[in-house]
């Protein structure tokens, strides 16, 4: 519940940010790709969103990068619980009587 709040309290700010940048910015621009083609005409707000969700995905991509090593431990730890608890269960077959009092 608290990461929930916390998440909801970082968003906010980004959100009411990038709803300002939409409705200040209706105003066109010209978009050169190269030298060889027209001119591009293109809102600015739709260039604005458009960079700002790459750079949000790139972020997300690093993210997930930088993380990998953590996934691999969590999953190796797993794999080392079921193991341990597969050899619990079988030392408690195959002495019974131990376990109880």
């Amino acid at each position: 519940m608290l990461a929930r709040l916390i998440r909801f309290l970082v968003c906010l700010p980004i959100l009411v940010i990038l709803i300002g940048f939409i409705l200040l910015n209706r105003g066109d621009m010209d978009l050169v790709i190269s030298p060889f083609h027209d001119l591009i005409t293109l809102p600015i707000m739709s260039v604005g969103v458009v960079f700002f969700g790459i750079g949000f995905l790139a972020g997300l991509i690093l993210l997930w990068l930088d993380y990998g090593e953590v996934r691999k431990t969590s999953r190796d730890l797993k794999k080392q619980v079921k193991t341990l608890e597969k050899q619990l269960a079988a030392s408690r077959e195959a002495h019974p009587q131990e376990d109880k009092p």
